[in-house]
């Protein structure tokens, strides 16, 4: 069969094959030439080539799309593909990439308009203050079009001086469903509930206690996923996540202090499915039975009596380089063949935010389909 004249389907699936590289990158220097194989190929390439868009590519599309750069229809096609974008914003400056120069915020705004099935928005905030009320009004008009997918995860960094935009963002993407904070820092918050009932809630620092509890304060029946990088949990921090952990699907720890006593925490999550382990954690006293994927980043010796006690147990991640090395390795081994365990050697890598019925979730050109 001619290379035209095979089906869109067959062909989005052949692209799907390549459109990570090794690394875990896109590989838009292949999507890019299958694009011009064909008119059959161009839709089909196109669709993944334009699914993320990051800061350069933001200026490239400002540019052809306020300047009618491209052919009649293109522009609502293109921007129809995008479902995840990375943006740059300060909020009184102009930013500087590869000579070009934007504004922030009114680009923001244009640039969302352009992305009607947005789905995943990851901003970098610098500058102090908060967002123009012009611009949040902009955004709200924007988020009432019809027809208009809502925005469901949202990732925030920076922002130091500007302990505002979290809480002005939310209030306009009340559909955020994942959220994850880096380096952003607010002493207060607003008044009343959170607008947001979350699904995920990854943390890269921790917040004021009372900040937390804000943002959490929808999200009781609807946490699933809680993920925290962070050097440590006092009492009341540990208190309030407890409130919240009877419906937690998956917890990370990533804790800086490997002495810490996270077994109150861990017995709490009673509909535990995955449990992921790193700095060295202690082993809990108690990990509950519902466990289906273990994520550890090296063998102990209480290893192999742990799986005796998770008879759902699928999935075993070790992530050290020198698991082989410890003296119960091969042990391990067997003991995963016999329960069918699947056991894997590598990095506890980055995730795309949708909701799964089983884990690991992972990073796969097949969840593009639940981004909606």
């Amino acid at each position: 069969m001619p290379l035209a004249n095979i089906p869109a389907e067959l062909i989005y699936h052949i692209l799907e094959q390549g459109y990570y590289t090794p690394v875990g990158s896109v590989d838009q220097q292949t999507l890019r030439a299958c694009a011009l194989v064909s008119r059959n190929w161009a839709k089909p390439a196109q669709q993944l080539l334009f699914h993320s868009v990051g800061v350069k590519q933001c200026i490239e599309f400002t540019v052809l799309f306020s300047r009618g750069g491209l052919p009649p229809g293109s522009a609502a096609r293109l921007g129809g593909y995008v479902r995840s974008l990375d943006f740059v914003f300060d909020i009184h400056k102009y930013i500087y990439v590869t000579g070009a120069s934007i504004r922030c915020p009114s680009t923001f705004v244009a640039l969302l308009s352009f992305f009607p099935r947005l789905y995943q928005l990851s901003l970098f905030v610098s500058g102090k203050g908060a967002i123009p009320s012009k611009c949040i009004r902009q955004l709200e008009i924007l988020v009432a079009t019809p027809h208009r997918q809502p925005l469901r995860a949202l990732s925030l960094m920076g922002a130091s001086d500007a302990p505002m935009v979290l809480f002005q963002l939310l209030s306009v993407f009340s559909g955020v469903q994942f959220l994850r904070l880096e380096r952003y820092s607010s002493p207060r918050c607003p008044p009343g509930v959170a607008p947001v009932k979350l699904c995920e809630l990854n943390l890269r620092f921790l917040p004021e206690l009372k900040v937390l509890r804000w943002i959490l304060s929808s999200s009781r029946s609807t946490l699933q996923i809680l993920d925290l990088h962070i050097p440590m949990l006092n009492d009341d921090y540990l208190a309030l996540l407890i409130e919240h952990a009877p419906q937690v699907r998956s917890l990370r720890l990533h804790i800086g202090c490997p002495d810490m006593n996270l077994d109150s925490l861990i017995r709490a999550c009673v509909k535990l499915e995955e449990l992921v382990l790193h700095q060295s954690l202690d082993w809990p006293s108690e990990i509950p039975a519902s466990l289906q994927h273990l994520c550890i980043d090296k063998i102990a010796d209480e290893t192999l009596t742990v799986l005796e006690s998770l008879p759902r147990l699928r999935f075993l991640t070790i992530t050290t380089q020198h698991a082989s090395l410890h003296h119960d390795f091969h042990r391990l081994v067997r003991k995963c063949d016999a329960r069918r365990i699947e056991l894997s050697f590598k990095r506890f890598e980055a995730e795309d935010p949708v909701h799964v019925k089983h884990f690991p979730r992972g990073r796969s050109v097949e969840n593009f389909s639940l981004m909606r």
